[in-house]
């Protein structure tokens, strides 16, 4: 889900420290439970013309069923296409008006935790299907990770990576607390049948 600011205006008027501010804003405002999802939200282009911030579902898979109130977690519905596109228009309009240096142009921060709520959605039955059963709790890494194989089982490819600045990250708990997800795979066809048992590689 991209995000793209353009003028076709021969004045100076966007640019990075602009880029910058708008991405802080959308970090800050998506929900949060491991943090994940504001991880997922990168700045692919800022200058005099164009801004783009990218919410990716490579990381984030769920970030559409949050977005339009899918599933039992339906508080969130329109916080990116209302809350923070409102936001987004005021600060615009703002910078417009009155020229002025916005408030913050450094990296936003991530905080990656573990989460509240545990296992949710399709990450219950990714999780058993790779033999990880009764799993109580998960951290951001293990939600991005999870995220990752469901992105590609679904679109049949074997991306790794995303493109764009990334936040800056701290971790609430140690890296051992994460799932050993780093070579599973998941077949979209196996995926689908519940009774099989995945392998981690």
């Amino acid at each position: 889900m991209d995000f793209n600011i353009t003028t076709d205006k021969d004045i100076r008027v966007l640019g990075k420290d602009l880029g910058m501010w708008l991405w802080n804003i959308a970090v800050s405002l998506a929900p949060y439970d491991t943090g994940a999802l504001r991880k997922a939200i990168t700045l692919n282009s800022a200058n005099d013309k164009n801004i783009k911030i990218v919410y990716n579902a490579f990381n984030a898979y769920y970030l559409h069923f949050l977005e339009e109130g899918q599933g039992p977690i339906t508080k969130h519905k329109g916080f990116i296409s209302e809350l923070t596109v409102g936001n987004f228009v005021e600060e615009i309009i703002n910078h417009f008006l009155t020229g002025k240096k916005p408030l913050i142009t450094s990296k936003p921060m991530t905080t990656l935790r573990k989460s509240e709520q545990g296992p949710m959605f399709y990450e219950k039955k990714v999780l058993s299907y790779l033999g990880f059963k009764n799993v109580m709790t998960i951290t951001g890494d293990d939600r991005t990770n999870i995220s990752n194989l469901r992105f590609n089982a679904k679109n049949n490819t074997f991306r790794t990576k995303v493109g764009g600045l990334q936040t800056e990250v701290r971790r609430l708990y140690k890296k051992r607390d994460n799932i050993n997800l780093r070579y599973a795979y998941l077949d979209e066809r196996s995926y689908e049948q519940p009774q099989r048992v995945g392998t981690v590689i």
